[in-house]
């Protein structure tokens, strides 16, 4: 799966989740029932600490997996991860495995460079509780490539990774890689009103302006078509429906596809 850059690496949310499958490293998240320690009070589900409260669809976050035996911790992986809501399933594609270690106390068995995450296998009915959380280095805040360090929140770091020919912007209350088309909409508005409210002469060099649709309509005052261009010998390349003005014969004339014909003038 193709890494998005929108991130929102938010500390705080949590649930118990299981494998997808044995082919890919994919995990159903399944809320609180199957953690002993939250789902006596369910105090966390109350207080909206789901993935889908905290981070959001479409969002990448940092991630911490706990294989459980009870309450005992078997084994962990950190990395980062994309939650996405599909359907009625809410999964964590896990993208970047950065650390992972056996037991409670952490101990670390491999860390950067990152690897891809390990596979579990649903069969084996193993239950993880998955956490999202906060990278303990610098150095992993920039885990994703063209990644700057941003900040959406008061305390928070949040790399922002940049894509090709993107700017930086805050958008939907998000500092995020803008891409052109986010750009251009973003901005569709301010560059209407600025041509729109401006009373200033526009010169453009385009060749041709097209109105393509069967009933457009140019309304104005005043029409004027430039002298100096055409006259008897220099003309356009001739197009039917087309109108000019002659210098030689100052009128006007039009083109009926056959041949340029003078538009009559009235006294």
């Amino acid at each position: 799966m193709q890494m998005k850059n929108k991130n929102k690496y938010h500390k705080g949310a949590q649930e118990c989740g299981r494998a997808r499958s044995a082919r890919d490293t994919t995990m159903i998240l399944e809320g609180f029932g199957c953690l002993p320690e939250l789902s006596k009070t369910r105090r966390w589900e109350r207080e909206g600490t789901r993935f889908v409260d905290v981070i959001g669809d479409g969002y990448r976050c940092f991630y911490l997996i706990e294989e459980l035996d009870g309450d005992r911790v078997l084994n962990f992986e950190t990395g980062i991860g994309l939650f996405e809501i599909n359907g009625d399933q809410h999964l964590l594609h896990r993208q970047i495995s950065m650390t992972e270690g056996v037991g409670i106390t952490k101990q670390v068995r491999r860390t950067l460079p990152e690897q891809p995450p390990q596979r579990f296998d649903p069969e084996d009915g193993a239950v993880f509780r998955i956490t999202s959380i906060q990278p303990n280095t610098t150095l992993e805040f920039y885990a994703a490539p063209n990644t700057i360090l941003a900040s959406s929140d008061s305390y928070t770091i949040s790399p922002v990774e940049i894509e090709e020919n993107a700017l930086l912007g805050r958008k939907d209350d998000i500092i995020q890689s803008i891409d052109k088309e986010e750009f251009k909409e973003m901005m569709k508005d301010a560059i209407i009103e600025s041509f729109t409210e401006s009373q200033k002469q526009h010169d453009i060099k385009t060749r041709r302006i097209n109105l393509t649709r069967k009933n457009a309509v140019i309304s104005t005052p005043v029409v004027r078509l430039a002298p100096d261009n055409y006259n008897d010998t220099e003309k356009p390349p001739a197009q039917q429906g087309m109108i000019i003005y002659n210098t030689d014969k100052k009128c006007l004339e039009f083109f009926n596809g056959d041949k340029w014909i003078r538009i009559a003038e009235e006294d």
